[in-house]
């Protein structure tokens, strides 16, 4: 399963992307906690590494509603 990285920083989070593909994992990314939810509800993941300070929605937002929606989910807030 791939792993969603969200990072509402574009150069960051094509670095991040970039070094996890370089790595040999798939990777999915999302601009922030609303896309990422979207990205979520139609795909399964098996990791979430998100920013912390994004807006609108922060990461501990995003975190909130992944634990309602998939409370099995790692994720991991950088």
């Amino acid at each position: 399963l791939p792993i969603l990285v969200v990072e509402d920083d574009p150069g960051l989070r094509e670095a991040v992307c970039d070094t996890l593909t370089l790595a040999g994992k798939p990777v999915l990314s999302a601009p922030g906690g609303h896309e990422a939810m979207a990205i979520l509800s139609g795909q399964p993941v098996s990791i979430v590494v998100s920013d912390v300070r994004m807006m609108p929605m922060d990461g501990i937002a995003l975190l909130k509603e992944i634990r309602t929606h998939w409370p099995h989910l790692p994720v991991v807030l950088m």
